[in-house]
């Protein structure tokens, strides 16, 4: 069963912000060798784009040599909250893996968070 996970602090827009993920399958294992992570964020919990064409961001995918240490199942990265384009609001994430024999898990982590407007749009 997916971890739920809801960030108590809005993100602003136009602000990049550092991830950290730790695997736990249902066995309570955790290493995330030879696997891939996925990290989507969408307006709604739920839809049928099957692409992810409707992400809200880049979606982040970290591959297999990239995990911050992969044999206890830790990884990061950072993600840009769109400067434009974006309303304020609720949005939601999950965190997906794909295991060393290329299979996708369900959901390890899924959530919620809050993106808040700022008055300027400004990025340079």
């Amino acid at each position: 069963m997916a971890k739920e996970v809801k960030l108590s602090e809005a993100l602003y827009r136009g602000v990049t912000y550092p991830f950290t993920y730790q695997h736990r399958n249902s066995d309570g294992n955790a290493p995330l060798t030879g696997c891939t992570v996925f990290f989507t964020v969408k307006v709604g919990p739920f839809d049928d784009n099957a692409s992810d064409t409707s992400a809200i961001g880049d979606p982040v995918t970290i591959g297999p040599s990239e995990h911050t240490d992969a044999e206890n199942g830790y990884t990061e990265w950072d993600w840009m909250v769109p400067a434009t384009g974006v309303e304020p609001g609720d949005y939601f994430f999950d965190v997906v893996v794909k295991n060393s024999e290329g299979k996708m898990l369900p959901p390890s982590a899924i959530g919620s968070f809050k993106i808040a407007g700022k008055r300027t749009n400004r990025t340079s």
